[in-house]
């Protein structure tokens, strides 16, 4: 991405992320997010347009929520945040507590809804516009697609591996030191081979017990 913008003539300052994040939307406006790989959520406050646009990645990995009043909107990564800011005094939301007890964690996920009345998560892969008449403009900007091709079981096999590195290779660039946290199966394991045999990666690893 820091290329591509490089190449159409953005002049960087940093070698931060959060600045090629801010320079893609300057560049690309709401679409910038069609072209970021990875985790995020964030918020950008474009004075020009006097919008705030609130995007959560696909998967809905970064957390982001929101919780809008009479006194206008507020949101954040954490709900602690969001109490502390609005001052409101919440509650908490008995039908989500009840959903969860009975049928697990898998059912938080069915509505945007939390174990606070009122505040709400931003939904995976979705963008939110928000204008000053305070009117929430949802966006879903991509969805999984299920395409299934003919190939062999060591096709499917290389192509695995093949994505995989690929996909270790893209996160392992970052402008702070990164760690993978041990988990005691496979697949961490794989992910720490990978990034030390594959990419020469000095690997720092925790682990739980």
């Amino acid at each position: 991405m820091r290329k591509q913008l490089e190449g159409d003539g953005v002049t960087f300052k940093t070698d931060s992320d959060t600045e090629v994040l801010l320079q893609s939307y300057l560049m690309y406006g709401e679409e910038c997010i069609n072209d970021f790989e990875g985790m995020w959520s964030f918020a950008i406050y474009d004075q020009n347009k006097e919008l705030l646009f609130l995007s959560r990645d696909r998967f809905a990995e970064k957390p982001l929520y929101y919780f809008q009043t009479k006194d206008g909107i507020f949101f954040g990564s954490e709900i602690k945040f969001i109490k502390s800011l609005s001052g409101a005094c919440l509650t908490i939301n008995q039908l989500h507590l009840f959903r969860y007890l009975v049928n697990g964690y898998k059912s938080l996920y069915k509505t945007r809804d939390t174990f606070f009345a009122g505040i709400q998560e931003v939904d995976y892969a979705t963008n939110i516009v928000i204008k000053d008449d305070l009117e929430l403009r949802v966006k879903r900007y991509w969805m999984p697609v299920y395409s299934p091709k003919d190939m062999t079981l060591k096709e499917a096999i290389e192509r695995f591996r093949k994505c995989l590195i690929e996909s270790i290779r893209l996160r392992l660039r970052a402008d702070v030191p990164l760690a993978f946290c041990l988990s005691g199966g496979v697949d961490s394991a794989a992910l720490v081979s990978i990034a030390s045999k594959c990419f020469n990666y000095d690997v720092t690893t925790f682990s739980i017990n």
